[in-house]
């Protein structure tokens, strides 16, 4: 397998993308680390003080390796070793799920924690140092793929990428008729406390010694924590099937009084962990449609990350999925070198990435049902299983896990981290690139019709 991390591609094209969140920035590396000149354009400040802490996964972990920033992911996040389960309402532990060092080194890689403000500056750094060149306070408003700055300026490139998330600007360019976003009924309130403050409180400290990173499981709703910061800190995300009032305050940066948040009954540690945020910040899960084609009719104009498939924000897969759509994109256009391979190599962007993300995505809802399963013989099946498995785990040891029916419901998930998105694309290179290309003939000249454009507000 060649090294895509050094290859750039014998042609430069120049790349718009709009949104510098973690979708961007990542985007913005590997088109510019494969040889195109690229600028960013973001509506907020250019730093994330975003409280949540997010999950790097095998798969993303594999990514972010190859690209050189290993050393930075380690030094600011944790390393998740296991899963606790946990009832919401009575504290009773139902399940563990172990990610045990034998079984991270055959994924590849291990499984890290960390806060989404430390890995949005990794990404930052990272996509400075290849040459992108990003513009932060600079909103863009578009109807139509068209780029005006304040002054009147338009600014061209040869393709545009919507990495604007959920409510991407961009997306209705190329999705049309695209389906209204639905009424959200799950809210995600988030919270972040010292590790220190946790220690002075007996509950909170069982927590820190005893579960560690538990999920909480209740009925229709979940609660997920994590430790952050190296350790320093430990952050919350708590969901709640209650929509946020009309007009009510909502965004990462903007916080809510904890008393915001309802639950019918939850267990004492969890009750104290509460109690000690006595802010939140809460947005409301995205219920919209997956796009049917991630590229538009002029072949110019693509969609990655949460504007392709907008999925919420806390899930397992939301930062792995977003990098591997950058690295896919990096590596095919590395291999550019005449405007005539340009439709084809965006249409393997999204034969590879969407039979994927269908998967990743139908596999998280899955198991976010099993998590929030209402009271009923459902939910006491999963638990007694779940229940015999962790007591046969734990009398065993370190003794060879036997397949259980918690490991079993997970093993796609494991089956999901294994997977290295830059080999994917080198391997649709080999056995799909390079036939189109010897079959088209390369070498005709093909020129691109014209350049498009995206209308900004703001000055640079």
């Amino acid at each position: 397998m060649s090294d895509s991390s050094h290859r750039r591609a014998p042609l430069t094209l120049d790349f718009i993308i709009v949104g510098g969140g973690i979708a961007g920035l990542a985007t913005a590396h590997a088109l510019c680390s494969s040889g195109h000149r690229v600028h960013v354009y973001e509506k907020e400040r250019g730093t994330s003080d975003y409280s949540a802490g997010v999950r790097i996964p095998p798969n993303g972990m594999l990514v972010l390796m190859k690209w050189g920033v290993a050393d930075k992911i380690k030094e600011k996040s944790v390393k998740c070793t296991s899963t606790e389960f946990v009832e919401m309402d009575s504290g009773e532990r139902i399940g563990i799920l172990e990610w045990r060092e034998e079984v991270m080194k055959e994924l590849g890689a291990p499984f890290y924690l960390i806060a989404h403000s430390e890995l949005h500056t990794i990404l930052r750094e990272l996509a400075i140092s290849s040459g992108a060149h990003l513009h932060f306070n600079t909103p863009v408003a578009s109807e139509r793929p068209s780029v005006t700055l304040a002054d009147g300026q338009v600014v061209y490139a040869d393709i545009i990428i919507g990495a604007d998330g959920a409510r991407s600007i961009v997306r209705p360019v190329v999705v049309e008729d695209d389906t209204p976003e639905a009424p959200s009924q799950m809210t995600i309130y988030t919270g972040t406390i010292p590790i220190a403050t946790m220690e002075t409180d007996p509950d909170m400290r069982s927590i820190v010694h005893d579960i560690g990173h538990p999920h909480w499981l209740g009925n229709g709703c979940l609660a997920m924590s994590t430790y952050l910061r190296s350790g320093k800190e430990y952050t919350a995300s708590f969901w709640t099937p209650e929509p946020i009032p009309k007009g009510a305050p909502q965004g990462w940066d903007t916080p809510v009084s904890s008393a915001s948040l309802k639950y019918a009954k939850i267990e004492p540690r969890m009750a104290q962990l509460l109690a000690h945020m006595p802010t939140l910040t809460r947005v409301a899960r995205v219920e919209k449609e997956r796009a049917e084609s991630f590229i538009d009719d002029t072949e110019r104009i693509v969609l990655v990350g949460e504007a392709a498939y907008p999925k919420g924000p806390c899930g397992m897969p939301v930062i792995s999925a977003v990098i591997e759509d950058a690295a896919v994109l990096g590596v095919l256009l590395s291999r550019l070198r005449d405007h005539s391979q340009i439709p084809s190599l965006l249409y393997g962007y999204q034969d590879l990435r969407q039979p994927r993300l269908n998967t990743i995505l139908d596999l998280e809802g899955a198991n976010h049902f099993l998590l929030m399963l209402p009271p009923g013989q459902d939910r006491d099946l999963r638990n007694e299983a779940w229940k015999r498995w962790k007591a046969a785990a734990e009398a065993r040891g370190d003794a060879e896990i036997e397949e259980g029916e918690l490991e079993k419901q997970f093993a796609d998930v494991c089956e999901v981290w294994g997977y290295d998105a830059i080999d994917a694309a080198e391997d649709w290179w080999v056995h799909w690139g390079m036939l189109r290309e010897r079959a088209s003939g390369l070498g005709g000249g093909g020129v691109l019709d014209g350049t498009v454009c995206v209308r900004v507000e703001g000055d640079l």
